[in-house]
């Protein structure tokens, strides 16, 4: 993960205003129709936990998948678990 760490730490310091400045408005979340599919890495920190369930609050058709064991990268150190529950979740079935 080192090699990918360094191929964006020229935008480290943009990340970081954006995330600053950054303002969760749950009206508009609110405001969408569409089920939403939100992954949880198991092993990610508390934090990714509360942020997750505020959104899924916030959102009207939101489903929370979480991944046990994986943290908040999952879909570079297990890219299949993250393709299965996609595909899972847009089967038309679910």
């Amino acid at each position: 993960m080192w090699q990918e760490a360094l191929q964006c730490a020229r935008s480290l310091p943009y990340d970081s205003i954006i995330q600053i400045a950054f303002s969760f408005d749950t009206a508009r979340l609110a405001e969408l129709r569409i089920p939403t599919l939100l992954l949880l890495g198991g092993a990610s920190p508390p934090a990714m936990r509360i942020g997750t369930d505020a959104i899924a609050e916030a959102l009207p058709i939101a489903t929370i998948v979480e991944m046990l064991g994986q943290e908040h990268i999952a879909m570079v150190t297990a890219p299949e678990a993250v393709a299965d529950a996609v595909r899972t979740f847009l089967a038309p079935d679910h």
